[in-house]
C-alpha cells in the first residue's frame, strides 16, 4: 500500500469508492485498517440472492433461448 500511496499521492483520500466481496482475505483486520487509514467508502457486496445471481442474466438466458417452444412433460 505506501507504493500505492506514493503513487497516488493525495488522491487515495479523495472520493474513493472500494467495492469488495466479503471473503476472509478482504474483511480481514489488517485490510479493514487500511480502508480506514485511507478513509475510502466500502460498499459492501450483497449476499447471495438467486434473484440477483449473474449467471441467471446470462446462462439462463442462453438456456431459455434454446429451449424456447420445446414441450415438455410433467412427471410430478
Amino acid at each position: 500500500m505506501k507504493k500505492l500511496a506514493s503513487k497516488r499521492g493525495g488522491k487515495l483520500h479523495r472520493g474513493v469508492l472500494f467495492r469488495h466481496d466479503n471473503t476472509s482475505a478482504h474483511s480481514s483486520r489488517n485490510v479493514k485498517s487500511i480502508l480506514r487509514a485511507f478513509r475510502w467508502e466500502v460498499i459492501r457486496h450483497l449476499p447471495y440472492s438467486p434473484d440477483l445471481a449473474p449467471s441467471d442474466f446470462f446462462l439462463f438466458r442462453k438456456l431459455k433461448e434454446h429451449l424456447e417452444g420445446i414441450p415438455f412433460e410433467y412427471n410430478g
